[in-house]
Order: C-alpha cells, then sequence, then structure tokens
C-alpha cells in the first residue's frame, strides 16, 4: 500500500512533457533579447531554438493525436513562409543569418502547436513562467529609474546603438526599457502577465482541479 501511495505522489509532482516543452518555449521567448542583443548571437538561437523543435518532437510525438488538416495548413503556411524566405533579395547583400531566424521560430512554433495537445492544463507551468518574467521585467523598469548608475553596468552588455537609444530615451523621460533594448518588447512582457491575470481563465493559471 505504501509503494502504491508513493509512487502516486511522484505521479502527481511530475510534469508532463506537453507542457514542459511549453515551459520551455516561453522562457526563450521571455530571454530571446540575451541572445540577439547580449551574447549578440543569431547563429546560437537558431541553434537553441533547432533544439527545442527536436526535443519537443521527440518527447510528444509518440503520444500526441494529431489533426491532418490542421497539420497539412501549418506546414503549408510553412514551405510558403520559407521559399519567401530563402528566395534571393536585391536589398541584403552577401549572406546574413539574421534573415533565417525566423524560419526557426516558425518552426520552434509550428512544432509546439502540432505536438502539445491541446489541455489547457498543459499551461499550468507556462502561466506562472509568465508572470514572473512579467513582474522582473516590470521591476527592471523601476530599477532603471531609481537606479541610473547601477543600471549603466547592464548597458555595458549591449551593443553601442542600443546603449545609446536607451540612455536617449531615458534621460528625455519617454520611455524606460528596463533590461531589454527596446521599450516594445518589455512592454509586451508586462502586457503578457496583466492580460493573464486579468483572464477569465482560471484553470491555467490555479492549476488543475
Amino acid at each position: 500500500m505504501s509503494f502504491n501511495l508513493k509512487n502516486k505522489a511522484i505521479t502527481e509532482r511530475s510534469i508532463d512533457t506537453a507542457e514542459l516543452s511549453i515551459a520551455l518555449f516561453v522562457i526563450l521567448s521571455f530571454t530571446v533579447q540575451f541572445f540577439s542583443h547580449i551574447l549578440a548571437s543569431n547563429s546560437l538561437l537558431i541553434i537553441v531554438l533547432l533544439l527545442l523543435s527536436i526535443l519537443i518532437i521527440s518527447l510528444n510525438a509518440h503520444k500526441t493525436k494529431t489533426y491532418l488538416m490542421s497539420s497539412f495548413l501549418w506546414l503549408a503556411a510553412f514551405v510558403i513562409i520559407a521559399i519567401s524566405i530563402f528566395r534571393p533579395t536585391s536589398y541584403i547583400s552577401g549572406f546574413s543569418i539574421n534573415k533565417y531566424v525566423d524560419i526557426f521560430v516558425l518552426f520552434a512554433g509550428v512544432n509546439l502547436l502540432a505536438f502539445c495537445g491541446h489541455d489547457s492544463g498543459n499551461f499550468h507551468s507556462s502561466a506562472k513562467i509568465i508572470l514572473i518574467f512579467a513582474l522582473f521585467y516590470g521591476i527592471s523598469v523601476w530599477f532603471q529609474i531609481i537606479f541610473p548608475s547601477s543600471y549603466n553596468i547592464f548597458l555595458r552588455h549591449l551593443p553601442e546603438s542600443s546603449a545609446r537609444n536607451i540612455l536617449r530615451g531615458s534621460m528625455s523621460r519617454q520611455y524606460f526599457t528596463g533590461f531589454t533594448s527596446n521599450a516594445g518588447f518589455t512592454a509586451g512582457y508586462i502586457m503578457s502577465g496583466i492580460i493573464l491575470l486579468l483572464s477569465k481563465s482560471k484553470n491555467i493559471i490555479q492549476g488543475r482541479g
């Protein structure tokens, strides 16, 4: 009897692979600026997106019920966008890895939609992650306002152009970015948390009944 109860407790504490996949995707979406602006490496971002896509497929493909029509539509959309991205353009001379980031973002997103199911309970962990990051980026704005000298440490890790734009906005009091390179990103991250709090989907925030 004790053995069964122990196994049951372990099962209840374990995380579903679909829930884990969504949570990892959400974490990446909130930290993408770390790759693109602090590390300044879209190549590394592409590798992470590709690894995440492979992980999503390997964890969930064997147990997820796929719908042929919707999967075909997503696949067709992906192919069309990929052709558009890979076709030669006159306004970009030479090879640039930045041009191909979108296709890997789309690839990871399509895999997430196809293999992570439709159970709202799978968003339980992601909801908490969104709220944590929304709070973090909200606090970072106040940190920038109240402790400008300490905030300069963060600016030293950004490209010069980004740091200059952030300083221009903060000095003129037009906008504050917190720990991102763009006020729009910061606002989006904070709003995602606010929208989640205002959502009527209580089962997502409170967890499974």
